[in-house]
């Protein structure tokens, strides 16, 4: 799974919808608590990072950053 697949989850969870199917998740649900919610966007955020920090790497030669 790429850090960009990981994060439309996080994403989808964090808005309170199922990734799977779509469908609004139960308003009993871990996922719609405050704290949760608060956390998978900082996950998202992070995922977001290393999709970056990946797609820059893989622009970069081969023997980038050795001598």
């Amino acid at each position: 799974m790429s850090p960009l697949e990981a994060k439309r989850i996080v994403e989808a969870l964090a808005s309170g919808i199922d990734p799977e199917t779509g469908e609004v998740l139960p308003a009993q649900s871990t996922f719609n608590s405050p704290q949760v919610i608060r956390a998978l966007f900082v996950a998202g955020k992070a995922l977001d990072r290393a999709a970056k920090r990946a797609e820059r790497d893989n622009s970069l030669p081969g023997n980038a950053g050795r001598s």
